[in-house]
């Protein structure tokens, strides 16, 4: 559990790069994913017949450890259906913003840079912007954020779940020391997921903290946090001016 507890010298970054998705889900979860939860190899080579390609490693591992997860698969943006992942100019699209206004690709020739494109039909001339997180980084990222944007349903739903849910606005996060040193406390005393792209991602066993930050690396619109640990949660609502979602 996070604590107030005096600060020492900020921890090294420990990363995730390391791990599988099936092992990042079951630290998420708390259990591990069952078999029915990912998508067969053998499924995922007749989708690879059908479009002529060969998936990048990530995102096959990533289909055959969770691609039947809802919680994150259609958590919050949405995973395509393997009969409905499509190429275009040469990069295979995989997600899907959830009101379908961003489409994200990987580059087929690399398998490692992902592209996103706000051109909402794609049956015509798209221009594509490149992430700043390879595929394995950026699939890393979204197994987070797709568990803390779920809404409550999602996660009642998925066994392992989180049951509280908090917010807190940039602004005061920015206005009131106290937060920021919270802020400070969970950064050090969590593994860090994702610092860039847009994202900060901060995760300790049973909870994850997320915001969006802007191009100095700071919190912009909210901080929210999601965790199993019912007294956390009390001291975010009591203490850290946080509010319940």
């Amino acid at each position: 559990m996070f604590s107030f507890a005096e600060l020492g010298g900020k921890p090294p970054a420990v990363k995730f790069s390391v791990m599988s998705f099936q092992t990042i889900a079951q630290n998420i979860l708390g259990r591990e994913p069952t078999p029915n939860e990912g998508i067969s190899e053998q499924v995922i080579r007749q989708q690879e017949e059908r479009l002529k390609v060969k998936f990048p490693a990530p995102l096959l591992e990533f289909y055959a450890s969770v691609g039947n997860l809802n919680l994150f698969i259609k958590g919050y943006q949405r995973f395509v259906r393997l009969e409905d992942l499509r190429v275009k100019d040469g990069k295979l699209v995989f997600l899907a913003e959830h009101q379908e206004v961003v489409h994200w690709a990987v580059d087929l020739t690399n398998g490692k840079a992902v592209y996103q494109t706000t051109d909402q039909c794609l049956d015509g001339q798209v221009a594509w912007h490149k992430e700043a997180f390879d595929l394995r980084h950026f699939l890393e990222a979204m197994l987070f954020l797709q568990c803390v944007m779920a809404d409550d349903a999602m996660h009642s739903q998925t066994q392992g779940g989180y049951a509280f849910f908090a917010s807190l606005s940039a602004n005061e996060y920015h206005q009131n020391a106290k937060f920021r040193l919270y802020i400070e406390v969970v950064e050090q005393q969590s593994t860090i997921i994702a610092h860039g792209n847009g994202l900060a991602i901060f995760w300790q066993q049973g909870t994850i903290l997320l915001y969006f930050i802007n191009s100095q690396g700071m919190p912009e619109e909210m901080l929210l946090v999601c965790t199993k640990d019912e007294v956390l949660f009390d001291e975010l609502i009591d203490r850290c001016g946080f509010a319940q979602l």
